[in-house]
């Protein structure tokens, strides 16, 4: 504004006003510094949603409060709890990760809290994963698979910090007597919590306990699918490039990403985001002959194939509805069906539209459309 042409209170105001701009502005390119960092610990990207990803990870690391990560499979939702514990002030601490999906249900709370000595015949004294986290970060991962009875012993550890062994008692035999009464063990950990699953749908079903949901939510991450972060293809396929080529011996492969590739992989859907372009990248690596990746080096073709069934079901409806006579034949070459069950489920659907009972719309095909993919990809 020309000077002078504000009065002294109102050009003070305007002062301020530019100010917290500039702050906004610089603040928005703070990241970029991070970005690097967060690499080494596999988390890969420039992308906005990457950004934004990574802002909610520093807020997170600055506190002790409990975070949950909610994304699909293969988002990388493991290594973002890492670089939550790797940028906090428990860092220098261990970080315990327990996946609970893959825990026996009768085992699962001597794996988390421990047991104490003669608890049942020759069972000998064992430390949890909670213990072992002391001080540090523990990492939950497919905390929606945890019993219900589970559930309600971690929703008493969030409230009151400590833990109980499995069979503990008071004056027990346990050679660590760090901790003498085992009914109730004092500890310092933080805890992350992920899942690929809907809770509030668990919830509902009553599957999962609000009340721990709750707890867990104080701080919640959703990592982005990678078909929202088609701008961090290239820097991922030149990230797995450099990290497998030493794996696989092929010390010779360049991060060349040719531009019919960068194409073809950019139009894929990745339904298992980044975990499946990985794996696409390291078969073609085994594959290949050349320096540099081409496109018949990727086996995507026939998966894009059923994906776009999946995704673009409107158009697969109207294919069907414009069939002159619609039945089982007609549909199936355009849907696909390799297994009996799918057969079975889709000739139904074409038995209920002859008899007049209904016709054929989104909720009855995308359902099939689903399941067919998942069992055909």
């Amino acid at each position: 504004y020309p000077k002078g042409a504000l009065n002294p209170e109102d050009e003070q105001t305007y002062k301020i006003f530019a100010e917290e701009i500039r702050k906004i502005i610089e603040g928005s390119n703070d990241i970029d510094k991070y970005l690097e960092e967060v690499k080494t610990i596999g988390l890969v990207g420039k992308s906005q949603a990457f950004r934004n990803t990574c802002r909610l990870l520093l807020k997170a690391a600055e506190t002790d409060s409990n975070v949950l990560i909610t994304g699909e499979t293969g988002t990388g939702k493991g290594l973002l709890a890492n670089a939550i514990h790797h940028f906090s002030k428990r860092k220098d601490m261990p970080f315990v990760t327990v996946n609970c999906g893959v825990i026996t249900p009768s085992l699962i709370g001597s794996e988390l809290f421990g047991i104490c000595a003669k608890s049942a015949t020759h069972v000998d004294e064992k430390e949890g994963y909670f213990e072992q986290a002391e001080g540090g970060t523990i990492f939950l991962d497919e905390i929606g698979t945890m019993p219900s009875d589970q559930q309600t012993n971690l929703l008493r550890v969030l409230q009151d910090k400590k833990i109980s062994r499995v069979g503990s008692k008071k004056n027990c035999n346990c050679k660590n007597k760090k901790h003498p009464d085992h009914t109730a063990i004092q500890l310092d950990v933080r805890v992350i919590a992920a899942t690929n699953e809907e809770i509030p749908m668990a919830i509902k079903e009553r599957r999962f306990r609000q009340d721990l949901f709750r707890r867990l939510k104080a701080f919640t991450i959703e990592m982005p699918p990678l078909r929202e972060r088609k701008e961090d293809i290239e820097i991922l396929y030149r990230y797995f490039i450099n990290k497998l080529k030493f794996r696989l011996g092929k010390t010779n492969m360049i991060d060349t990403l040719r531009p019919d590739v960068k194409e073809m992989l950019e139009n894929y859907h990745w339904p298992e985001n980044i975990g499946e372009l990985e794996s696409a990248i390291e078969r073609a690596m085994i594959i290949t002959n050349s320096a540099i990746l081409l496109g018949e080096d990727f086996s995507l073709e026939g998966n894009n194939r059923n994906k776009e069934m999946l995704y673009d079901s409107s158009e697969i409806i109207d294919r069907c509805m414009k069939e002159e006579e619609f039945g089982f034949e007609k549909i199936k070459k355009i849907v696909p069906i390799k297994t009996p069950a799918m057969k079975a489920i889709l000739e139904g659907i074409c038995q209920r539209v002859y008899k007049g009972k209904g016709a054929l719309t989104e909720d009855l095909l995308v359902p099939i459309l689903k399941q067919n993919t998942r069992a055909n990809v």
